[in-house]
């Protein structure tokens, strides 16, 4: 039988070898896309500007976000001296690998147990959500779930020492700077959740409680206090509030709620794969309901169970949104998984990834039929590469000497570097992303200085990629002034009598053409 409490210091060495090469090859290849063109616009903006404090895209206000994340990149920005799709991104790796590292030593600590521990991160860190997507995309939601999440375990605490409720509530206030008016949904969320499983509520009524409503009321007050003196910060509520809220069952028909109610759970199944098959293990709670978890596992799964049906109710929700509950699921069945090595569910659950494997496998060998992938050498060596590294994977498990979860983060983070070199470089590429990036260099390349024409729409990937190659943030003018050039967005501002179009090029988010522009 394999140890389950012992990890092969040869599979450790691998998993560290591969993590760099999988998070970091091409990581800035891909072109933005519009969420990451927010954050990265916003910071280059304060930069040139010197005001942190109100976020602008092209010099207009921008409500939609508080700016602590905005922050973060600009300080990326100072110490790689560039801003670019990989400075912007790097920060999401920070976060990660630190939300990863937290992940693991609140486990260790609580629950005492390395191996549940180093399994939920490392399931965290290789579940297909991060590893696919969210981990080479410079958007808040890591660093937000991070916050969250710790935000969230703290309250398990707070029976022990009632201090814990300021820094829970410094965590909010850290959550609302990053997200907004969600921040405040977690903490009524985290407050349920301790109230239910330990059955008082004395503890949420001290003198902290207090405090730390009165820290968070004064540094948010304090923002907008200062926010108010360089604009109206009123503007901002009703932005961040809709922003909360648009995609809510408040903002969509019912039809449209219910579908997405029985849909939910398979979608996240397959998001967060293959590790959401951790939910056989809930065969043991239905077959032998005497079966009792360790409390600080039961209170992360009763966490989990009051913090999802806000997003069960959400038709426009995205997957990114649920990434701080992510750890608190696995983690709950990883409990049922290491008390009970032998059980049958735990054998389900096994043969569950060997059968992923073995279909990974096969895929793998089948890559000379391709005619894509038999086309690039690269391609096709990596993929015969990660069928051999199955094999062996499979060999080992059979031996007795690798567990197939571990066999699984390193299969899963092989796949990861073929992703980059094979499939990461063609993202995007089909929907124009890739042409409009070099369109946009080549404009501001061309026609110096630039400035928007009065109302002119831009999308914010665009926009990014006219101000960083012309070195400073695109500004508006309401007329043609001599010697300068401008973009025109016939859709919402009329050309001109006075000027010559010059040029054009089209732009992704609405599809359509932006004019050049000079005076005649």
């Amino acid at each position: 039988m394999i140890d389950q409490q012992h990890i092969p210091r040869w599979a450790i060495l691998t998993i560290a070898i591969l993590v760099i090469p999988a998070f970091f090859l091409n990581l800035g290849y891909i072109p933005f896309i519009e969420d990451e063109a927010i954050r990265a616009q916003v910071a280059y903006e304060m930069l040139h500007s010197g005001n942190y404090i109100v976020p602008t895209i092209n010099g207009d206000p921008y409500y939609h976000k508080p700016p602590l994340y905005n922050w973060f990149i600009v300080l990326s920005y100072s110490i790689f001296g560039e801003a670019n799709e990989w400075t912007s991104r790097f920060p999401t790796l920070v976060f990660l690998f630190g939300f990863t590292y937290y992940i693991y030593k609140t486990l260790l600590r609580q629950r005492n147990h390395r191996m549940l521990a180093i399994a939920t991160a490392l399931s965290f860190l290789t579940c297909g959500r991060i590893l696919f997507y969210d981990s080479f995309l410079g958007l808040i939601d890591i660093c937000f779930s991070w916050v969250t999440f710790a935000l969230l375990i703290s309250f398990y605490d707070l029976k022990s020492n009632s201090s814990k409720l300021f820094l829970i509530y410094v965590l909010a206030t850290i959550a609302y700077f990053l997200k907004g008016f969600p921040s405040f949904i977690f903490l009524v969320c985290g407050m349920m959740t301790y109230v239910i499983y330990f059955r008082e509520i004395s503890r949420l009524l001290t003198k902290w409680h207090l405090i730390g409503l009165l820290f968070m009321g004064c540094m948010i007050g304090g923002y907008y206090g200062l926010y108010n003196t360089y604009h109206e910060a009123s503007n901002t509520l009703d932005p961040l509030l809709k922003q909360s809220t648009i995609r809510t069952f408040l903002y969509n028909d019912i039809l449209k709620v219910v579908k997405h109610v029985a849909t939910f759970p398979f979608e996240n199944v397959y998001h967060f794969l293959p590790w959401s098959f951790l939910i056989i293990l809930f065969g043991y709670w239905i077959s032998d309901r005497r079966v009792k978890l360790n409390a600080y596992s039961e209170f992360l799964g009763l966490a989990f169970l009051i913090n999802i049906p806000v997003y069960w109710i959400s038709p426009g929700y995205f997957p990114r949104y649920v990434l701080m509950l992510a750890p608190l699921f696995f983690a709950y069945f990883y409990g049922y998984y290491f008390d009970r090595p032998s059980g049958k569910w735990n054998q389900w659950f096994n043969k569950s990834l060997i059968g992923l494997m073995l279909l990974v496998i096969a895929a793998s060998f089948m890559a000379p039929w391709i005619p894509k992938a038999a086309d690039h050498t690269v391609s096709f060596a990596l993929a015969l590469a990660i069928g051999c590294l199955g094999i062996g994977l499979l060999v080992a498990i059979r031996m007795g000497k690798l567990q197939p979860w571990i066999a699984m983060v390193i299969l899963l983070l092989a796949i990861r570097i073929h992703y980059n070199t094979s499939i990461l470089p063609t993202k995007n590429i089909s929907n124009g992303a890739s042409l409009s990036r070099t369109e946009a260099k080549r404009i501001s390349t061309e026609y110096q200085p630039l400035q928007l024409f009065q109302d002119a729409r831009m999308d914010r990937s665009s926009s990014f990629y006219l101000a960083t190659t012309q070195g400073k943030p695109l500004t508006r003018s309401e007329a043609l002034l001599p010697e300068k050039y401008y973009l025109i967005d016939t859709f919402s501002t009329e050309t001109p009598a006075n000027a010559i179009l010059v040029d054009s090029f089209k732009i992704v988010e609405f599809q359509r053409m932006i004019y050049v522009a000079k005076s005649k």
